[in-house]
């Protein structure tokens, strides 16, 4: 997509449209702390709100919001929060430093934009915090996960 040079202004629950490596198109809802919803939906080109908002949320992912407010996801939609606290994601795990093993680890989880200490148990299952700091990084999670299912290698062991 073709970038602009003027900031796109968002607001909470857009609905953004990433394009893929292969020309397909994925969708995600911008939720509070650059969380963003990803839909378990791919379509060949862009669609009306309204059939993404058919599809279930297939996982949460943070981003930074450049690829929105340059214009590269383009905002197709909104789907506005019935309250403050629907605005948010799930709880995440977090892990200092990244990759360590749960029972050496500085284990937090990040909720609502607090983190607090958690135990091993605490985030089991739960997916990790990470930002992805590109539109290429937030692309690659988006194929991992939804076109090859890889959901485990972003997730806290059981």
């Amino acid at each position: 997509m073709p970038r602009s040079t003027k900031k796109v202004k968002y607001k909470l629950g857009a609905i953004v449209a990433v394009p893929l490596p292969d020309g397909r198109f994925a969708y995600a809802r911008v939720h509070k702390n650059l969380a963003l919803a990803v839909f378990d939906f791919v379509s060949e080109k862009i669609v009306p709100v309204a059939d993404v908002l058919k599809h279930n949320v297939a996982f949460f992912q943070s981003a930074t919001d450049e690829p929105i407010t340059s214009g590269e996801w383009p905002i197709i939609g909104e789907k506005v929060f019935p309250d403050e606290e629907g605005a948010w994601g799930p709880p995440r795990a977090v892990v200092f430093p990244p990759g360590a093993p749960l029972d050496s680890a500085d284990l937090k989880i990040s909720d609502k934009g607090v983190l607090r200490r958690a135990t091993p148990a605490e985030v089991k299952g739960l997916d990790f915090a990470r930002l992805a700091q590109t539109s290429e990084l937030f692309v690659d999670i988006l194929v991992d996960r939804l076109i090859h299912g890889k959901h485990d290698e972003y997730r806290v062991k059981p």
